[in-house]
């Protein structure tokens, strides 16, 4: 599918360019389409209009570190609780 860019707002192209499914990997496209920044074009693109250049791959996510601290956010040590006499 080929979709024509609407918005003023979008890296994908200027407004009126002409963008192919796999020019569009990594964007959810049902919501730029709801939100107004692309629309489904079911015919080729005209000649004479814009087309994009195929994007690059995305690069991975970064990773996530999963480790907590139990350092308060100053970074001081804490204390051990006392027990309760």
């Amino acid at each position: 599918m080929t979709y024509i860019v609407l918005s003023d707002n979008f890296v994908g192209g200027p407004k009126g360019t002409v963008l192919a499914d796999d020019q569009l990997g990594g964007c959810d496209v049902p919501a730029l389409v709801e939100g107004g920044h692309l629309a489904l074009q079911e015919a080729p693109p005209a000649a004479g209009m814009p087309t994009a250049p195929a994007a690059p791959a995305a690069p991975p996510p970064p990773a996530t570190s999963s480790s907590t601290s139990s350092s308060p956010a100053s970074g001081a040590p804490t204390e051990p609780a006392t027990p309760a006499q």
